[in-house]
């Protein structure tokens, strides 16, 4: 009979989180006049859409929220972290505006609140953050101790890794693999007359549109640390 040694104790619990990026939805409580933008092609995915499409999504509007966010999570914890969101080729945003015009939508990103070169370079391993209210500082150190060996950041926004500069530098500054699309991700929802399904997506068009996020992965650039 084993004698009465320590219980060994438990592996940290792996996480993947699901980041829904700050884009209100303009058509909000007007589903009708947002059921015939889409027919038209006179619509943008908005925050509503981020979220239908993530499990337990969890909302941000700044670059350095993200970095509050994975603060937060257990050392050697995060294994997976999927960031919906619009983007340009050099910018990835996490907040902006969509604008509903007579023949489109026009979708504005957020300069200051996005993940850039330019926000990169400001990060230097002396760089602190602070999480809410607390006073303890913590370096970029803190921040990759909380990713498990081999952890990956998707960036699901349209043409996310025409820019590979900026996939290698989040992906060095972080010591994770940042993963980016060259095509559009494709938002294609469903709808009837009165109703919108969300959770459908593609990636450069809507013809093998999937309700899971991850099916368009095969096609994500990698770029390592």
């Amino acid at each position: 009979m084993a004698g009465g040694g320590k219980k060994a104790s438990q592996s940290t619990k792996t996480k993947v989180l699901n980041i829904a990026t700050t884009f209100d939805n303009p058509w909000k409580g007007k589903i009708k006049e947002e059921i015939a933008a889409i027919a038209n092609n006179r619509w943008a995915p908005s925050s509503d859409d981020f979220r239908s499409l993530a499990s337990s999504p969890i909302d941000v509007n700044h670059f350095h929220q993200l970095i509050g966010v994975i603060l937060q999570q257990p050392k050697n914890s995060i294994e997976r972290i999927n960031i919906l969101t619009h983007s340009n080729p050099d910018l990835i945003a996490f907040k902006g505006d969509i604008t509903p015009r007579s023949t489109f939508a026009e979708v504005s990103l957020e300069i200051s609140s996005a993940l850039s070169l330019q926000m990169l370079e400001q990060i230097t391993d002396g760089t602190w953050f602070q999480v809410g209210k607390s006073k303890t500082k913590h370096t970029m150190k803190d921040v990759r101790s909380r990713f498990r060996k081999g952890a990956k950041v998707f960036f699901y926004s349209c043409k996310s890794a025409t820019d590979p500069q900026l996939l290698q530098e989040f992906a060095d500054k972080f010591q994770v693999i940042a993963v980016g699309f060259k095509k559009n991700i494709a938002f294609c929802p469903k709808f009837t007359s009165n109703s919108i399904d969300r959770r459908r997506v593609g990636l450069g068009d809507c013809t093998n549109a999937s309700s899971n996020l991850t099916a368009i992965d095969k096609h994500g650039v990698e770029r390592k640390p």
